[in-house]
């Protein structure tokens, strides 16, 4: 996000934007509104900057008796709606 806002923002404030993303989701004002109005971001980076629901992550933890595993796994969409893991 840091390379894609083309460093107008600081890392805490990227951070700070992942990490209080809504469970819904930003809409691309309330993106805006949070990275904040005094900060110029030039229109062709706004550019790019887009929703969509093309990856999507799942945090799953499994417990066994006294054993526990955590898992993340990141899927990407495409656009036959066929899914792949990534990561």
């Amino acid at each position: 996000m840091y390379a894609a806002l083309d460093g107008k923002v600081t890392m805490d404030a990227v951070n700070k934007l992942i990490s209080e993303r809504p469970d819904s989701g930003y809409t691309l004002q309330a993106f805006w509104d949070k990275v904040g109005p005094t900060i110029k971001i030039p229109k062709k980076v706004k550019a790019r900057i887009a929703i969509s629901s093309r990856y999507f992550q799942l945090d799953a933890k499994a417990e066994i008796n006294q054993t526990r595993v955590y898992m993340k796994t990141l899927f990407a969409r495409d656009d036959e709606n066929n899914f792949a893991v990534v990561s």
